[in-house]
C-alpha cells in the first residue's frame, strides 16, 4: 500500500473512470458523482482540500456524519436529511474507499464508515388487502398472450405462494397440485399458446 501524492478531490475523476470500467451504468456514475458533491462542499468549506487519502480519519467521517444531518443542508426544505437518504452518501464515499484499497492506495478501511439504521416499511405494508389483490389480478392486459400469461402467474402465486423456480417448473402434469378457483385463467393461456406445449405450459413462460 502507498501513500498517493493526490488529494481526494484529485482522485475522483480516477473513481468516476474506474467505475465506468467496472461496468456501473451511466445512471449509478450519476448518482455517485452526485452524492460525493455534497463531500466535496463538506471538505471545502472545512479547508480541506489538500486533504489526501491517507490522511482522512474517523474524525473527518464524524464531523461529515453530523454534516450530513445538519438542517441547512437542504437549502429548499432547510430538513434534516431522511435516514435512507444519509444512508446513500455514506454508502458511495465507502465505495470511494473501497476504490482506494483495490488501487493500492493507505486510507480508512470502508468498515470505518458506519451506516445509520433504516427503518424498514411496516409488516402492514407488505400485504395486500382483497381490494389490492383485485387489482392487481386486473392489472394484465387480457386481450392479448402475454396479458394472459401474466395473469395466470399471479393468480398461481397468490393462490399458492409458489416461489418463481417452483412455477417455472409446474407442467400440464402438475396441475392437481394446484386450487381449482385458479384452473380457469390457466386454461385460457393455454388455449391461447399456439405451439402444442407438451408437456410444459410454464417452463417456456418467456417464449410466445
Amino acid at each position: 500500500m502507498n501513500q498517493s501524492n493526490k488529494t481526494i478531490i484529485e482522485s475522483l475523476p480516477n473513481f468516476i473512470a474506474y467505475c465506468r470500467a467496472v461496468g456501473l451504468s451511466s445512471a449509478t456514475q450519476e448518482n455517485y458523482k452526485r452524492f460525493l458533491e455534497k463531500f466535496l462542499v463538506w471538505l471545502k468549506q472545512n479547508n480541506l482540500e489538500d486533504l489526501k487519502p491517507h490522511e482522512l480519519n474517523e474524525k473527518h467521517i464524524a464531523d461529515y456524519k453530523n454534516y450530513l444531518l445538519s438542517p441547512t443542508l437542504n437549502h429548499n426544505t432547510g430538513k434534516f436529511l431522511k435516514p435512507n437518504t444519509q444512508h446513500y452518501y455514506l454508502i458511495v464515499l465507502r465505495a470511494l474507499l473501497g476504490y482506494f484499497g483495490v488501487q493500492g492506495i493507505v486510507s480508512l478501511v470502508p468498515s470505518k464508515i458506519t451506516l445509520p439504521r433504516v427503518n424498514k416499511c411496516p409488516k402492514s405494508d407488505l400485504y395486500l388487502d382483497g381490494k389490492g389483490i383485485q387489482s392487481l389480478l386486473g392489472a394484465p392486459d387480457s386481450s392479448n398472450i402475454i396479458g394472459l400469461r401474466d395473469r395466470a402467474i399471479l393468480n398461481v402465486i397468490i393462490s399458492t405462494g409458489f416461489k418463481v423456480r417452483r412455477i417455472c417448473g409446474l407442467n400440464k402434469g402438475c396441475l392437481h397440485e394446484l386450487p381449482e378457483n385458479i384452473y380457469s385463467p390457466i386454461n385460457e393461456y393455454l388455449e391461447k399458446r399456439s405451439d402444442s406445449l407438451a408437456p410444459y405450459h410454464y417452463l417456456r413462460f418467456g417464449i410466445i
